[in-house]
């Protein structure tokens, strides 16, 4: 089946959906402020902004995060030719498209392995589901997101006999994935496992020939991803103040605890209740999917392990399995990186421990959705559903309390935080969205288990969970905005006043780097000195940077600066230097 073939006669149902949520998500960009993910999107957005002072910013701003991404640039020089004053709106709505289009890949995806019916269902839940959230940030997740949907496209259309053309093009594909944010080294390695299984599983040959063939597919595939990335690295101008590396400086003391033997000693317990806090909650949600994913993985590996050369049942397993396969080992990966960094991360800072890090599985989060709504139509029985049953309440009434559930982390399971969370909380939070959600799980997963319309009511409790999530994240998205619109505010009259203000005659002072400021510094047109004060540190004219001619402090900052004008702006004073005090 080829791809014209598999996309032919998309249903029109789909396309009505494509285009209504598109004009939704649209309509959120508008009418919602920007940056969201302030810290995280200043650091995408400010190093493609002003590439050309690359070599500058890292200089002007030490706490500036080096993402060294080599795809986003191209992004923003998109969105900046169709508009230069609204390049960030233009990514936003970019996002948004792109976002939608993926439902056509998973459409094409499910459609191969399982049937176009399944395929339909799953495509239009994934529109509906919270993850679009990221689509209305300008962070390069929609991007890796649908990066991954075209790998897996392109393992669904190989087969179970796949032809080294086909591996080249999935090395492509993952080595843009990889370019687009590093989390990929996850799916090239769940990749890689999968192409030496498939030469494995062939049951032509003797051993030897089988080892042979399947070390070949691994190898080709690696080899070549492993191409790809270092050549893009070099070709593609990225932003100059990462350099060249591949894997970005931001990143590496990450990466590094993985080759780090008495880390992964130290840590293995940690690691364990983080996979399985991950797998607790997918299990909640996607039972059906989880529970098919791993019996028919585990029996076709079984069935390779019992089997002799020639035919055997193995050739007899469908596609389906091998795709289980796949998602096993693409599930295992990434359980495994989020695993080692959350540890990492919680080493360092008691708000980062115990943090479910949904965000970077939301790639996987549609592939387990098309498995469970397909997986619950061949009535897999009444375990399946109340094990399902039986985590969903465990978690509800005890994994609540064990893992934190951040927006920003996990939107598609935000509607389980309750204000009654004491680890973290905002202004406006509703208290209703988890006991909906354990509602529909109760009655859905009992319809099940009962064989009373499966299908139906499992997709009915998934549609339930994405419309309490969402109401819950509108809820913080409207308390994160209002709580940052002074800001955004006071950036934006601040740039408006100065004009084009020239590269590094303005001083940032922040008492919060990684909250406040960098709202600030998104609107302003020029990169400045950025320079982080402690509260109660009184800043004088000796800690001024030379040449800087003005400077933006928070009203709250105490700053010495003699003979200055000075004017107020919401929360924000903005100091004009005299040229005498600019050229100390």
């Amino acid at each position: 089946m080829n791809l014209i073939r598999l996309f032919a006669n998309v249903p029109r149902s789909l396309l009505a959906a494509v285009f209504v949520v598109f004009a939704l998500l649209a309509m959120r960009v508008v009418t919602t402020g920007s940056p969201i993910m302030g810290s995280d999107e200043y650091a995408y957005f400010g190093t493609a902004k002003f590439a050309d002072d690359a070599g500058t910013i890292f200089q002007f701003d030490p706490g500036m995060q080096a993402v060294g991404n080599k795809v986003y640039p191209l992004l923003y020089s998109g969105w900046e030719s169709v508009s230069h004053q609204d390049a960030g709106s233009v990514g936003r709505l970019f996002n948004s498209l792109l976002f939608v289009l993926g439902a056509f890949v998973l459409y094409g995806i499910f459609a191969r392995v399982f049937d176009r019916r399944s395929a339909l269902y799953s495509a239009i839940l994934y529109l509906l589901m919270p993850v679009s959230f990221y689509a209305t940030t300008l962070l390069p997740e929609v991007e890796f997101q649908v990066s991954v949907y075209l790998v897996t496209l392109m393992v669904a259309m190989a087969g179970r006999k796949p032809s080294y053309r086909s591996i080249a093009a999935a090395a492509a594909l993952s080595a843009l994935s990889y370019l687009i944010k590093p989390h990929a080294a996850a799916l090239i390695c769940a990749c890689g496992l999968y192409w030496f299984a498939t030469g494995m599983l062939q049951r032509e040959g003797a051993l030897p020939r089988r080892l042979a063939r399947a070390a070949g597919r691994a190898a080709w595939y690696f080899g070549l991803s492993a191409f790809f990335i270092m050549a893009i690295t070099k070709l593609a101008p990225g932003n100059r103040a990462a350099g060249g590396d591949v894997v970005a400086s931001f990143y590496r003391s990450y990466v590094e605890r993985i080759f780090d033997v008495d880390f992964l000693l130290a840590n293995l317990t940690g690691f364990v209740d983080y996979a399985g806090g991950h797998l607790w909650l997918l299990l909640a949600l996607f039972a059906p999917g989880l529970v098919f994913v791993a019996a028919s993985s585990g029996r076709l590996m079984g069935q390779a392990w019992r089997a002799k050369s020639g035919s055997s049942p193995v050739d007899e397993m469908p596609d389906s399995s091998y795709f289980a396969l796949y998602v096993a080992l693409l599930l295992l990966a990434f359980l495994a990186m989020i695993a080692i960094f959350t540890s990492s991360a919680g080493e360092l800072s008691d708000f980062e421990k115990f943090r479910l890090h949904g965000r970077y599985l939301a790639p996987l989060l549609p592939l387990l959705l098309g498995c469970s709504v397909w997986a619950v139509a061949q009535r897999p029985g009444r375990l399946v559903p109340l094990l399902g049953l039986a985590a969903l309440v465990a978690f509800v009434f005890v994994g609540r309390g064990l893992y934190k559930i951040f927006p920003w982390d996990y939107p598609d399971a935000f509607g389980l935080f309750g204000p009654s969370l004491h680890y973290w909380g905002f202004t406006g939070a509703s208290t209703w969205t988890v006991w909906v959600i354990l509602l529909a799980g109760i009655l859905g997963y009992l319809a099940q288990a009962c064989g009373v319309r499966a299908r139906l009511s499992y997709m009915a409790f998934v549609l339930v969970v994405a419309l309490a999530s969402h109401t819950q994240m509108w809820r913080w998205l409207d308390f994160h905005v209002e709580s940052n619109r002074s800001t955004v505010a006071a950036a934006d009259a601040i740039e408006t006043y100065l004009g084009d203000a020239p590269t590094g005659s303005g001083l940032v002072l922040t008492l919060d780097r990684y909250g406040q400021a960098p709202y600030l510094l998104m609107g302003l047109d020029h990169p400045q000195f950025v320079r982080a004060a402690s509260n109660g540190q009184v800043v004088a004219a000796k800690d001024i940077p030379a040449g800087v001619r003005w400077i933006v402090a928070p009203q709250a900052a105490q700053l010495v600066v003699p003979d200055a004008s000075e004017r107020s702006f919401g929360n924000q004073r903005l100091y004009l230097l005299k040229q005498s005090q600019a050229n100390d």
